[in-house]
């Protein structure tokens, strides 16, 4: 998306830097107040009570995308786990590492009522991210 934008920007930009106006434009793009982090803690599946993986990403669309089309070779690709059941998102990349962890050491039981709670039906949460 920070691509696009700069894309569509860098014309705007170059024609007020001839106009010698562009340090506004330049600081509210870099502004830190507009960088606005995210680090999501998620789990995928291949069916309702199957296999769960547990993993943490800064680009959570990125990432179930490399699950769902097995991209990336390991864990995922050789259970075919693809389907997004559950996921998190926290400001901080230490919360959501720590998350991760104590979710992995959890029993099976627990997190198929940690998915239930909030997709009883093990809908594919990104089912339309790709269309």
């Amino acid at each position: 998306m920070r691509c696009q934008i700069a894309q569509i920007l860098a014309p705007i930009v170059y024609f007020l830097n001839l106009a010698g106006c562009y340090k506004n434009i330049i600081i509210f793009i870099n502004s830190p107040m507009k960088k606005n982090h995210r680090y999501y803690v998620y789990i995928v599946t291949n069916k309702r009570k199957g296999t769960l993986y547990i993993g943490m990403s800064n680009d959570l669309e990125r990432r179930v995308f490399e699950h769902k089309y097995k991209l990336v070779k390991g864990f995922t690709k050789q259970y075919g786990l693809g389907k997004l059941v559950y996921f998190e998102s926290y400001q901080y990349v230490n919360d959501a590492i720590l998350r991760e962890k104590r979710l992995k050491k959890w029993k099976r039981q627990w997190k198929i009522n940690l998915i239930e709670e909030e997709n009883p039906h093990w809908s594919d949460l990104a089912h339309d991210w790709y269309t």
